[in-house]
């Protein structure tokens, strides 16, 4: 599936400051168009990465 709008993803601060970087792995759920859930599958530090998904 294409996403007909997309939006450039932010680095979390804290992410930037200790230097970490990589692939977040996401699965979403989407019902009449719009996302109603979005869970991390894997990536680096996912405790951080995790705060910054918004739906």
């Amino acid at each position: 599936m294409a996403c007909p709008r997309q939006v450039k993803p932010e680095m979390p601060r804290k992410a930037l400051d200790e230097g970490i970087g990589g692939v977040v792995k996401a699965e979403v759920r989407i019902k009449g168009g719009h996302v109603q859930e979005v869970r991390i599958l894997s990536g680096p530090r996912v405790s951080i990465t995790r705060p910054c998904v918004r739906l």
